[in-house]
């Protein structure tokens, strides 16, 4: 028998703290924006910096947009969309480092 894991479940958690309790969301960003000033990164977006890595990543490495959606859980795909404009930039810039040279051999 086959039990399906819930939002609750630890299968389906990330951060469980000492005692197997999942971490709250508001705690997990307070943590990642503390650590991200001591660093003495400009950008403190909690949370949201690890999902715009992820996303942008993936795209980077040719996943599918519509498989990043759900990993983002958007309801529209021009929310995830941001994300592949990003990786358009960064695809421009490797084009325009690795074409073939115009000219004649």
């Amino acid at each position: 028998m086959t039990v399906e894991a819930t939002p609750e479940s630890p299968e389906t958690l990330l951060f469980l703290g000492d005692k197997g309790k999942p971490w709250r969301l508001e705690y997990l960003s307070a943590l990642v924006k503390r650590i991200a000033l001591k660093a003495g990164l400009e950008k403190t977006g909690g949370c949201h910096l690890f999902a715009h890595a992820c996303a942008t990543h993936m795209l980077e490495n040719g996943a599918d947009i519509r498989y990043v959606q759900e990993q983002l859980g958007h309801a529209s795909l021009q929310s995830t969309q941001v994300y592949a404009q990003v990786s358009l930039v960064k695809l421009k810039e490797a084009h325009a480092r690795s074409r073939p040279s115009s000219r004649a051999d």
